[in-house]
């Protein structure tokens, strides 16, 4: 987000975890006391996994200022949709929120498990070369999907994604071209801006499935968050699944939603992704088989 000397402001919000959601706005601001007012026009996606859609819309927003953060929620009024909590940053400065600031009720991460995830995040942005073949499937209030989806990258930059929904007879996409990034969908190829929008707009086919793996690999280039930088991360000690162990490391931003990570302790290479919501009901389930150099 900026806000400029003119009163005027430019906002660009994404998240790609549970959910995919991409918000644009602008218009003015004005300042009362601790107050920030924002107000003008808005431009958003959305998709769950199973249905997409884009939206324009008036933005009305009020932050308030509180140790040096600009903190702010979204959420219905009704109480119906989870209250998220955000807050804003200066750049170059870093984030560091007492955890009584945080408005919900968390576990403290433990160590253990932070350290692992560190390794695991330091083992895939080191790799010379990628590929894996895995399933996605999805079970919620809106019906079952399944998909096949496939990742190859080398560390000079070159990237290839492609999932195909099972019995949809259609396949989608993401590849880097040189300086530039291509997509195929719905029998078309075009140039987006990244890779990101790339994952975002086949997220319906791919239901988000090599998004998380992109960012651990290319994380400069992606900037996206890392699995260390969710607010709570357990150990779940090991456990043994297909006839091999794995290393379990859950974690979660919101109560209530919760990521599974399968990690081979031996690579470093997460091979299973298991995401629930309380809330919904909802299930995700992603089997990896991935190959390092």
């Amino acid at each position: 987000m900026e806000l400029r000397k003119d009163g005027k402001f430019d906002l660009h919000m994404e998240n790609h975890v549970m959910v995919n959601f991409v918000e644009d706005a602008d218009g003015t601001f004005t300042v009362a006391g601790d107050h920030v007012k924002l107000s003008g026009k808005a431009k958003t996606f959305f998709d769950d996994g199973y249905k997409q859609s884009t939206e324009d819309s008036s933005y009305s927003q009020t932050f308030f200022l509180k140790k040096g953060l600009l903190w702010g929620s979204f959420g219905s009024a009704d109480g119906k949709a989870p209250k998220l909590e955000f807050v804003f940053f200066r750049p170059g400065e870093k984030l560091n929120i007492p955890r009584g600031d945080v408005p919900f009720d968390m576990k403290p991460s433990d160590p253990r498990a932070v350290d692992f995830v560190h390794r695991m995040e330091a083992t895939y942005a080191s790799l010379k070369g990628y590929f894996d073949q895995g399933t996605l499937k999805s079970a919620g209030a809106n019906g079952n999907t399944s998909t096949r989806f496939e990742t190859r990258y080398r560390g000079s930059g070159q990237f290839y994604f492609r999932s195909s929904p099972t019995g949809k007879g259609r396949e989608s996409r993401v590849w880097t071209a040189g300086n530039h990034t291509m997509l195929h969908k719905e029998n078309h190829d075009k140039s987006v801006a990244s890779i990101t929008q790339g994952f975002v707009e086949i997220s319906q086919d791919s239901g988000g499935a090599g998004f998380l793996v992109a960012g651990l690999l290319m994380p400069r280039l992606m900037q996206s968050n890392q699995i260390s930088d969710m607010r709570e991360i357990l150990w779940k000690g090991t456990q043994i699944w297909d006839g091999k162990k794995y290393v379990v490391i859950q974690t979660s931003n919101l109560p209530g939603q919760t990521m599974e990570f399968w990690i081979e302790p031996s690579t470093f290479l997460i091979e299973r992704i298991h995401q629930s919501d309380e809330a919904e009901p909802s299930l995700l389930d992603i089997v990896i088989h991935p190959h390092a150099d």
